[in-house]
């Protein structure tokens, strides 16, 4: 079976692309934002683990997703807002891939979140588990 990364990483943005906060979506990236860029998601890893079982093929992974936020009076508050609408919006949508029979299922199983303050920026990252099945 082709390695579905790509179009996993694409399906994950376009959905994570109508997230917003104050009505203002922001930009979501696949690989490393320019640098001095001031409020992104970035989907900064995806690992997925094939498990074949009946001629099926269903993968189970872990994807990063960071928010990041220029450091400011309401950083945090933009930041988190973002997470929890990342959150409800993925437990509630199917994403669905053109070229692979699969649909991310199980969205997400659990969730690993970690906080960082840098001299510029206010960062959360979640880590979410998710399954994949046939369509």
């Amino acid at each position: 079976m082709k390695d579905p990364t790509g179009e996993l990483l694409t399906a994950f943005a376009t959905a994570l692309a109508s997230v917003a906060y104050n009505s203002k979506t922001w930009p979501v990236y696949t690989v490393q934002p320019p640098k001095g860029k001031r409020n992104y998601i970035y989907l900064s890893d995806l690992v997925l683990n094939e498990n074949m079982a009946k001629d099926i093929y269903i993968f189970s992974g872990v994807i990063g997703i960071q928010i990041s936020s220029i450091k400011d009076k309401n950083s945090r508050v933009a930041v988190n807002s973002l997470a929890n609408s990342i959150l409800v919006l993925l437990t509630k949508v199917k994403l669905t891939m053109t070229s692979h029979t699969m649909i991310v299922s199980s969205f997400p199983n659990s969730v690993e979140i970690s906080e960082e303050t840098t001299e510029s920026n206010y960062i959360k990252r979640l880590s979410l588990t998710f399954e994949t099945q046939q369509k």
